[in-house]
Order: C-alpha cells, then sequence, then structure tokens
C-alpha cells in the first residue's frame, strides 16, 4: 500500500542521489519463458532474428531484429525455428557460457557503429572471444572508441541494448540489438496475473489495451491513457497534487488482490472491485513508476490455463538433399521437437507429387530438376510446424573410357620424348588427363572436348624402367580406370637374365644387371654390335646379345693365330692322308692294266 509519507520518502531520496552518482543496469523487461526464433544472414547486420511465441506485455515483442554472432566457429542453422530463452546483457543470472567482462564495451559498440556489418562483428568478436586485434580500419576505430568510452557504459532508454540468446537445446550463442522504451513519468504496468496471487512472477506478460485514468482526488478527470502492447502506461503532462488512478478491466478479466507481499514495486496497486489506486502526491518532476495493476482470467480452475505451444519442424539432419535421377534420398527430420508435448506425425511432401510419413523416410526422383520439398511436423495437440527446403537432382555422371596412351618405349636421359593420349566420356563431358611418371612426378591437363587426343611432353633425369599411368577425369570429378605403359630410359632386358645399362648416358650400355647373383657387371661391345655379357659374376663372358634382333646365343671364346694356322696346317694333313689312303690301290690297279697284267717288278727267268 502507498501511504501518505510517499512524498516525504522521495524529497529525501533526490536529496540523498543528490550527492551520489548512482550506476544502475538498464531495466529492459523480458519474458523468462521459452520462445521462438529464426535466423538468416542479414546485410546490415550478421543476422536478421525473428522472434515468435512473445507474450504480449515485454519491451521485447514479436518481429525481426538485427542479431550478432557470439561463437565464431559455430554456424547458426538458418531457416529453422528454434525455442530459445532471452537475458539481458547486463543480467547478474546469464548463462555462464555468456558471462564476459566486456559487454559494456560491447553495448556501446552497438551505439557507436562504423563502417560495414564485417567491421562491426569484427569487433564484436574481439571483445566477447578476445580474438585477434581486427585488421580492418573501421574496426580498429571502433576498438579505440570503446576502450576510451565504454567502459562502464551503461544504455539509457532509447539506446540499444544487447539481449542474449540461449538455444534450447543448445545452438550457436547469438544476441540481438533491442531499443530500450522511454522512462516514465507517472505510471507503470498492468500484468496478466496467471496464478491470480497479486504478485508480479517472472514470465507473466503486460495486457494491452486496458483504459487507465488519472483523476484528482475529488475525482476530476485529468487525463486518460492505455496499456501499449507492452502493458505499459504513463502520463506525463500533470500539475503537482494529490490523485488516484483507475484501471478498467477488460471483459473476461478480474482484479487480482491488492497490495500481496512485502515488495510495493511487485504488488497490484487497484482495488479488487472498483480497480482504483489509494490517493497519493504526485510530482510531475519525479519519476514515479510503481503503479501496476494485476488482472486474471478465471477458468474452472479458478486460474487462467497455458496454451500449447506449436512443435518445431526440422528436416536439416539430411541435407543437403542432393543426389543423380533414381538415386535414393533419406529425408531425415529428427532434429524436429515439441517443447511441451510430443510429435505425432511427420509429413512429406517431396514436389514431384509424391509424398510420404516418417521421420526419416526414403525417396528418388526420375527426372533432373530443383524440387520443393516440405516437412510438416504435428504434436500431440494437434498443433503443427512446417520445413521447406530443396531437392536437387541431376542427371547420372558416367565415367570416363580408359585412355589410351602411346609414345616411345625407350629412351635416353635427359630427352623430351612425345605422348599421346586419348579418351572419350558417354555423357560428352569435358575431360582432363592426369599423368604419373613414374619417377615422383605429375602432370595435368587442361580440359579437352571428349575424344580429343592430346599430346605431352616428359622427360627422365635418371637410367631405369619407369610406369606411365593416366587416366581421364570429367568436369564432375567421374574418373577413368588408369592406363599405363612402360617406358625404358637407357636399360635394355636382356630376356630373363637381367638388363643392360647405359650408364654414362653415350650410345653403348656399360654395364649388366644380373638377376641371378643381384650384381653389376661390365660388358664389352663387340665389332657386330653385339654385347658380351658376364651373368654369374665370374669375369668370364657367358652370352652374347644382339640389340637389335633380341636374339642371345652362348658365348665361344676366340682362338690366337697361331693356334688357329696349327690347326689348319693339322686339318690338311688330315685330308692328305686321307686322299692316299684312298687314291693309293687305285693307281697299282692302273699299272697292272699297262704291263698286261703282270706286275711290272716281277723279273721272269732270263729277263734283265
Amino acid at each position: 500500500m502507498k501511504q501518505p509519507y510517499v512524498m516525504g520518502l522521495t524529497l529525501l531520496t533526490m536529496l540523498i542521489c543528490a550527492t551520489l552518482t548512482i550506476t544502475a543496469a538498464p531495466t529492459v523487461r523480458l519474458p523468462t519463458q521459452l520462445v521462438t526464433m529464426n535466423a538468416q544472414y542479414g546485410d546490415a547486420s550478421w543476422f536478421e532474428t525473428t522472434l515468435s511465441d512473445v507474450p504480449a506485455g515485454f519491451d521485447i515483442t514479436n518481429g525481426t531484429y538485427h542479431g550478432w554472432c557470439v561463437q565464431k566457429n559455430i554456424q547458426m542453422t538458418q531457416d529453422v525455428s528454434h525455442t530459445v530463452l532471452l537475458y539481458s546483457s547486463y543480467d547478474s543470472q546469464m548463462p555462464e557460457s555468456f558471462r564476459c567482462e566486456n559487454w559494456d564495451k560491447i553495448n556501446y559498440v552497438l551505439n557507436h557503429k562504423q563502417g560495414e556489418r564485417q567491421s562491426v562483428q569484427d569487433v564484436l568478436w574481439y571483445y566477447i572471444n578476445l580474438s585477434q586485434f581486427p585488421s580492418d580500419p573501421d574496426a580498429q576505430a571502433m576498438v579505440a572508441d570503446a576502450d576510451a568510452q565504454g567502459t562502464g557504459y551503461v544504455p539509457k532508454q532509447g539506446n540499444l541494448m544487447a539481449i542474449l540468446i540461449e538455444g534450447v537445446p543448445v545452438i550457436q550463442r547469438t544476441f540481438l540489438e533491442v531499443t530500450l522504451p522511454p522512462k516514465l513519468t507517472l505510471g507503470d504496468f498492468v500484468w496478466n496475473d496467471i496464478d491470480a496471487d497479486g504478485i508480479q512472477d517472472a514470465g507473466e506478460p503486460g495486457i494491452s489495451g486496458v483504459t487507465v485514468s488519472l483523476y484528482t482526488e475529488n475525482g476530476t478527470l485529468i487525463d486518460s491513457t492505455i496499456t501499449d502492447r507492452h502493458g505499459v502506461y504513463s502520463f506525463a503532462y500533470f500539475p503537482l497534487g494529490k490523485y488516484y488512478i483507475e484501471f478498467s478491466v477488460p471483459i473476461g478479466y478480474r482484479f487480482s488482490p491488492k497490495d500481496q507481499g512485502t515488495d510495493e514495486a511487485k504488488d497490484s496497486d487497484a482495488d479488487s472491485v472498483t480497480g482504483r489506486t489509494d490517493i497519493a502526491v504526485f510530482n510531475p518532476e519525479q519519476y514515479d513508476t510503481s503503479w501496476d495493476a494485476g488482472m486474471y482470467q478465471p477458468s474452472t480452475s479458478g486460474y487462467a490455463v497455458s496454451s500449447n505451444h506449436a512443435p518445431t519442424a526440422d528436416g536439416t539432419a539430411g541435407e543437403p538433399y542432393q543426389a543423380f535421377v533414381n538415386d535414393t534420398i533419406t529425408f531425415d527430420g529428427s532434429r524436429s521437437y515439441d517443447r511441451d508435448g510430443w510429435i505425432i506425425s511427420w509429413d512429406w511432401t517431396f514436389g514431384d507429387g509424391s509424398n510420404g510419413t516418417g521421420e526419416s523416410i526414403n525417396h528418388s526422383y526420375d527426372r533432373p530438376g530443383r524440387y520443393p520439398v516440405n516437412l510438416k511436423v504435428t504434436d500431440n495437440e494437434f498443433a503443427t510446424d512446417n520445413y521447406s527446403t530443396t531437392a536437387v537432382i541431376r542427371l547420372g555422371n558416367n565415367p570416363p573410357v580408359t585412355p589410351v596412351i602411346s609414345g616411345v618405349s625407350f629412351g635416353h636421359t635427359n630427352i623430351s620424348y612425345v605422348f599421346l593420349v586419348r579418351s572419350t566420356d558417354p555423357d560428352k563431358n569435358l575431360l582432363k588427363y592426369v599423368f604419373d611418371w613414374g619417377d615422383g612426378s605429375q602432370s595435368r591437363s587442361p580440359l579437352f572436348m571428349s575424344g580429343h587426343g592430346i599430346y605431352t611432353m616428359h622427360r627422365w633425369s635418371a637410367a631405369g624402367f619407369y610406369t606411365v599411368q593416366v587416366y581421364a577425369q570429367d568436369f564432375s570429378n567421374a574418373t577413368s580406370a588408369v592406363s599405363g605403359m612402360m617406358v625404358s630410359i637407357d636399360v635394355l632386358y636382356v630376356q630373363n637374365l637381367g638388363y643392360l645399362i647405359n650408364n654414362d648416358g653415350f650410345e653403348t650400355f656399360d654395364l649388366f644387371y644380373s638377376n641371378q647373383t643381384g650384381k653389376y657387371t661390365h660388358v664389352q661391345r663387340e665389332q657386330t654390335g653385339e654385347y658380351s655379357i658376364d651373368t654369374n659374376g665370374d669375369g668370364r663372358f657367358d652370352y652374347q646379345f644382339n640389340v637389335k634382333s633380341g636374339m642371345l646365343t652362348t658365348y665361344h671364346e676366340k682362338l690366337e693365330f697361331e693356334y688357329t694356322m696349327v690347326i689348319v696346317v693339322i686339318g690338311f694333313i688330315i685330308i692328305l692322308f686321307l686322299l692316299v689312303s684312298v687314291f693309293g690301290p687305285w693307281k697299282n690297279d692302273i699299272v697292272l692294266k699297262h704291263s698286261g697284267g703282270r706286275d711290272v717288278n716281277q723279273v721272269e727267268p732270263g729277263e734283265k
């Protein structure tokens, strides 16, 4: 109850305040119950934050506000209705995750912005997360200004103030800007006293449209007004004198009990029958915002019954919804929830004339295109909410055909060789080619028309066997199988024995690597062009190899000239002996014939 000594106490308070400077947190009326928030990236601010389900009678209402990011490395889910709690940035009971010693400077920055949205956001991150000092000149200027002027800053009526947004369940931490309402000269608040106890409880909203009249003590009407959308009213122009205030109760409401509790700032001052306050002295030079009226709506239980809140539809769990024609997509509504009940149905429309039900559901499309998809969820009280998204369907992408590569199979170090490669794409897409040259180096070509052969060059700096590999890839990174070929640089296989090596880069081979011993041996190039090879490392040649024909023969040592002549003489003697042996009897036969059959060496008796 307001007593006659209020005037004396007020004068005493004014005297004390004249000698003291008191800094108090700004007063802002916020609902304590959950409200709904939807955020999208903005142009003038980081987010454009839309609130709904805000009860009437508070300093923040349903509508769209400039919003800013608190957590730099977490992304907000956009176009989704989140349930949130609101806190003043000067609230000592703010969530631990928002606690920061720089909210005074942050609120100063909100009222002294410079530059673009990015500049402002960089400054906010700097103060909230103690992140890197911004490099933008406008941001640096704001930091210097806030460091010099923002310590202990408290927004006044008409200034902007940060209102913290905490998701339930947790989402990216953000805050929005709200303009503090002007101070009242005389007046205060008409509220919906839901529990009808005559005391303003946290979360009980104001009632708009209530007529409030100011009368002199003898009943002369001085002024009349109605409560705004927050349930707030005020009178600004009246002379010093004694007055009372009369509240008109709306249809369906009753006045709460008067003067309940011990806190005069939280009780109802209206008589529960007449709706009038006590007579008191009102001074237009003083602020007196303690004249409140509580009202409630009777029900069968005696008090008002809270209404059902709509569920929140959320189809982001499966995004992005992208696929090829006839591929299966899983549409996922598992992130949908209901704050005061439960969801009984998930209804999907897929934009192609078909629909389905279920928290998660599979669907495929038989044609390419962009399809609008809608998820409608219904709670146990049959309240609904919708979430819209898009399914992007493309034609299937086939990989290119395995490319064909051709070029030299043998070469020398430090000489560039040309290779030709060609592939085709079943979808006629442009192709690029990726080469692995086997020496640790790779290269890739620009995009070419399907079926268009391209030439490329490569050189090797060391002798060896190199496997050249290449594959084709289209613009969507569909990749062909790998094609390859072997290139021998200054090395040549000698069947399965090992290989010759041109170690110094000149025309002839210098060494042989033996598969049998795993060692290198020297070789000898003969005048015939063949190479004599020692395969077992015993110092003697074992084979001769013709590099042109690939023919391999057993090695035969060459004899010296003297030995050759001896063999020739021996061979002549043998031939001569054979001739004598053959023709000796034949000669004797001839002699006998010429002597009449008589041996010419035989002498008859009496002959000489």
